[in-house]
């Protein structure tokens, strides 16, 4: 759409032509690693001394399900050819 037309030479902090990601891909990219490495780092400090029987995993293995399902999916959207944009 027009947003991210006016947008999109903002990738690499304007310094690169031509880079593939605007500055809010680039932005919500850094926001997601860091909210994984967070979520990783506390639950392993929690559930580290615990069994898998116990229930304590639960929370950590659902959740990396859930982010290897995410970004199998986005990047499917993000990086098919066959996707085509609709103009709002």
């Amino acid at each position: 759409g027009y947003f991210f037309d006016r947008i999109a030479w903002t990738g690499g902090l304007g310094l690169v032509q031509d880079f593939p990601f605007s500055v809010v891909e680039e932005y919500l990219a850094l926001g997601l690693l860091l909210h994984v490495s967070v979520a990783l780092k506390r639950s392993w400090d929690i559930s580290i001394n615990y069994c898998l029987n116990t229930g304590r995993w639960n929370m950590l293995l659902s959740g990396l399900t859930i982010l290897f399902f995410l970004t199998m999916h986005l990047a499917d959207i993000r990086f098919s050819s066959e996707m085509k944009y609709t103009m709002l």
